[in-house]
């Protein structure tokens, strides 16, 4: 969802209490050295601390696929520090709202989806014990671990039904008619062609991009791996085993069908230019890709139509929803703390 930079309301006595709280400070012992965890965030009454916004900048980068930057001072790692920070504001703001909106969560609903996120988490160490002593490692254990991720989880039900109880009031009038459908599509065909693939994909580290000499290293190996295809090699097998796309890589490389507009452009120009059953490589900014096509699809406005219909309503409500986030966030009290 689009935001905007929020804006600070008056202060309230809401506000002057939760000032108050920036200077609240929370010893974290870590393998090495005992570091400080201070409020980084305070949005009326709650606070967030810098370690809670780590965590979710690190959950970003795992969430597709990519290992975080080793150092937190480069562009790209404050670009996406600005928008975890503005997803959270909106987070907050929204799951504040719920109080007067009359929804809830229950501790017990919370407690069991901590629960199972723990389970979930647990299966990613080799034994019990490791996890416990990992837990150890950050000054917790598992009942305070389970108490700190069912507050957050909680947290995060509570916007999600807010913003659907919002979506739901939405007036019909967010619907699409025909000419608008066809007066989109024209002038846009190609966006609509549809390609079903596979792809190996090597990814190119931040600190790397805009190296030439890196970026065709990769670009050679992957032209040595596609020779190997070529006279017979196990595509989904080299794909579980070499791609850095992990949501691809489990699925054997199967990426699915996709719209072009769905790709990035560099990614959808090699892969259209490929012949309907071939495989190439398909370099771009951010990854190489050994691309493997299973058909490709010309469209019509019959068969666009229906997808365009869905992204003019979700362009509709989005822009709905974005104003009225944006109006609970005027209101709020918000201060970013450095």
């Amino acid at each position: 969802m689009t935001a905007v930079t929020p804006t600070q309301g008056p202060k309230t006595v809401k506000a002057e209490k939760a000032v108050k709280v920036d200077k609240a400070v929370k010893a974290v012992k870590t393998p090495s050295a005992k570091v400080v965890d201070r409020v980084g965030l305070i949005v009326n009454r709650e606070a967030v601390t810098m370690g809670e916004i780590e965590e979710s900048i690190v959950s970003f980068y795992l969430s597709q696929g990519r290992r975080p930057p080793e150092s937190a001072a480069g562009a790209e790692y404050q670009k996406i520090r600005k928008q975890v920070i503005v997803s959270v504001i909106e987070e907050l703001v929204l799951s504040q709202e719920a109080e007067a909106l009359s929804i809830q969560v229950s501790d017990k609903e919370a407690e069991k989806q901590a629960e199972a996120e723990i389970e979930t988490i647990k299966k990613r160490f080799e034994s019990p014990k490791q996890f416990e002593q990992g837990l150890s490692a950050e000054g917790l254990n598992e009942e305070q671990f389970k108490e700190d991720l069912a507050s957050k989880l909680r947290r995060q039900l509570l916007s999600r039904r807010v913003l659907k109880m919002k979506q739901e009031e939405l007036p019909s009038s967010l619907l699409t008619d025909d000419n608008e459908v066809r007066k989109a599509y024209e002038g846009h065909e190609r966006d609509y062609d549809q390609a079903k693939f596979s792809a190996i994909v090597f990814r190119i580290p931040d600190e790397k991009r805009g190296n030439a000499e890196y970026k065709a290293t990769l670009v050679k190996q992957a032209e040595e791996m596609l020779v190997e295809l070529k006279k017979g090699a196990d595509f989904s097998a080299y794909a579980r085993k070499y791609s850095e796309e992990p949501a691809t890589a489990e699925k054997s490389g199967e990426v699915g069908t996709r719209y072009r507009f769905e790709l990035t452009p560099a990614l959808g120009r090699g892969l259209f230019a490929l012949p309907a059953k071939g495989m190439g490589v398909v370099p771009t900014e951010e990854a190489v890709y050994l691309v493997r096509s299973a058909y490709k699809k010309t469209s019509t406005f019959e068969s666009a139509a229906p997808e365009i219909r869905e992204r003019l309503r979700r362009d509709s409500t989005e822009k709905a929803l974005t104003q009225w986030i944006q109006g609970l966030k005027d209101k709020a009290y918000i201060k970013e703390i450095q």
